[in-house]
Parts: structure tokens; sequence; C-alpha cells
């Protein structure tokens, strides 16, 4: 499914605030379905008010994500899928580089 890679990123970085992060990937499969079935001409905005007020019991940690990254700059959220790279590195890569 699109999109599944960049949102286990997501999760990792968000782990501490989520209930659980493999109950929040199982979420995201059937919020993806929900939203491309019955909210796929609505804006982003519009969808996340409607995820957090109607579907908060259905998709707990996706309504916590969700108003984790209400808060967060879209260019913010870009910047930390960039740096898997550098999640993955090991300290002396990251050394290697600085030298």
């Amino acid at each position: 499914m699109f999109g599944n890679d960049d949102f286990k990123i997501l999760v990792k970085q968000f782990e501490k605030h989520l209930l659980t992060s493999a109950e929040c990937l199982n979420e995201y499969r059937q919020y993806k379905n929900l939203v491309s079935g019955s909210y796929k001409t609505e804006t982003l905005e519009a969808i996340t008010r409607t995820i957090i007020t109607k579907y908060h019991d259905e998709f707990p940690n996706i309504t916590i994500f969700l108003r984790c990254c209400t808060v967060i700059r879209m260019n913010s959220v870009k910047r930390l899928l960039n740096t898997k790279q550098d999640c993955d590195k090991t300290p002396n890569q990251d050394e290697q580089q600085n030298s």
C-alpha cells in the first residue's frame, strides 16, 4: 500500500506518544480505506477534523498521531522522513562524514 514505509518512519518518531505502534499501523490501513472510500474529495484539514471528532474511538492511535501532526509544520514532517537515512547510520558513519 502506498505510504506504509513512510508512515512506519513517522510512527517510530512519535512512538512515545502513541498507545501502541503496532496497533497504529493496523489503524492506518483502516484509516486509508475509510479516507479513500468516503473522504477522497475532502481536504486534509477536513479529514483530520473528522477523524479526530467522529472516529476517535475507532482510531485512537491515529487520532493521537493526527493531533501531534496538526501542531507540526509540514516541512518538519518532511524533514523527519528525509532523515531516515541519518537514523539508520551508525555513530561511526556520522563521525566519518563530519570529518
